[in-house]
């Protein structure tokens, strides 16, 4: 098959006489400097962009490298390549590693943490904030995935009270709930939930783990504050809370 130089060289040969089109084709089949963005200097310097090079390549903007065959040997010396992950350049037969990315693992780590036995006490305590850093270091602490707490309690029961209006009694049932409110030093709320207990008595009663939803980070914020309450109506209710387990997602 005749290549495209020669079937131009053909319109223009000795004893034809070209067409309009021929004319067009022969135009349109070089690059203008000034119309498609490549310019050659007189010292042999290739602009892409740039009309006046100042290298043998000079290129205004990006240069994207794609990747080539897996066998060095078998490209030039010196070609690069980019294979997603790695810039490598051929030599010696053997593509060597210019550059890649960082591959940063992460692990999840769970620490046990001493609320050294504070206590709250209805009708109505608050106690907090209790701040503490996340372990095992600050800096390696990017995400909270999930949180559980071990206290005792002591509720009392429902009361029956005289019903003025009758002989019965009514029952009130003891309402009172647990408030535990979880943020990062930044002011990001990472957790609030209500606990609500049976009544009577419980000795290292476990609530949670709680997952942690929506993918709040505590990168460059790791410092807690957990606060603990108690709100509700009727009887009173004991909390003594003895630690707090959090498990963080670190980098290794």
């Amino acid at each position: 098959m005749a290549s495209f130089r020669n079937m131009l060289k053909d319109y223009f040969s000795q004893g034809k006489k070209p067409k309009e089109e021929h004319f067009y084709e022969l135009i349109d089949s070089f690059y203008h400097k000034t119309e498609d963005g490549i310019f050659l200097s007189e010292e042999g310097n290739i602009g892409i962009g740039v009309e006046e090079p100042d290298a043998r390549l000079h290129i205004d903007g990006g240069l994207k490298i794609g990747d080539a065959m897996e066998n060095a040997a078998q490209v030039p010396q010196g070609t690069l390549r980019w294979t997603g992950a790695q810039l490598q350049i051929s030599f010696n037969g053997v593509w060597q590693v210019v550059w890649k990315m960082a591959t940063e693992t992460h692990r999840t780590v769970p620490t046990t943490i001493s609320l050294a036995n504070k206590k709250v006490s209805g009708p109505v305590v608050s106690i907090g904030p209790l701040n503490f850093i996340a372990p095992p270091s600050p800096l390696k602490a990017v995400q909270l995935l999930r949180v559980s707490f071990v206290f005792d309690y002591d509720k009392s029961k429902s009361q029956l009270i005289p019903n003025a209006f009758s002989r019965s009694r009514t029952l009130l049932s003891n309402d009172r709930k647990l408030a535990i409110s979880l943020q990062s030093s930044s002011g990001v709320l990472l957790l609030s939930k209500s606990v609500d207990l049976p009544e009577g008595t419980a000795v290292n009663h476990t609530y949670g783990p709680i997952e942690i939803t929506g993918n709040k980070s505590i990168d460059d914020a790791p410092t807690f504050s957990l606060q603990f309450s108690i709100s509700g109506k009727i009887g009173t209710h004991t909390v003594t809370l003895k630690q707090i387990t959090i498990t963080c997602l670190t980098k290794a």
